[in-house]
């Protein structure tokens, strides 16, 4: 239940980020998307093989009318570092970009 509930919320995200603000610029192009990055209590201690469906039918949805990404790697952030990261960004751009590249990319 909990990984059906995951892929629900995280379909319904990546439909409002791609769709646009109301009132303003209208639908992204999402087709040049290289990473997707999955975050939350369920895919963190969900085996890989089970976040990784999650994340790969948030891929795979073509209800939102947009172009999907067309080659985009998913990964999990296991270890809780993109709140970490969004915080550093704004004074210490690259210290985030390290966390993140570290953490989440392999380094």
């Amino acid at each position: 239940m909990d990984l059906r509930l995951a892929t629900i919320a995280a379909t319904v995200a990546v439909r409002r980020h791609a769709r646009g603000e109301a009132g303003g610029f209208g639908r992204r192009d999402l087709r040049e998307v290289s990473v997707v990055v999955g975050s939350g209590g369920v895919l963190r201690h969900s085996p890989a093989g089970d976040a990784r469906g999650v994340l790969d039918a948030v891929l795979s949805d073509h209800g939102g009318g947009w172009p999907l990404p067309r080659a985009a790697a998913t990964v999990v952030d296991r270890e809780c570092v993109l709140a970490a990261a969004g915080l550093l960004a704004a004074d210490h751009p690259a210290a985030a970009f390290a966390l993140l590249h570290d953490h989440l990319c392999g380094g």
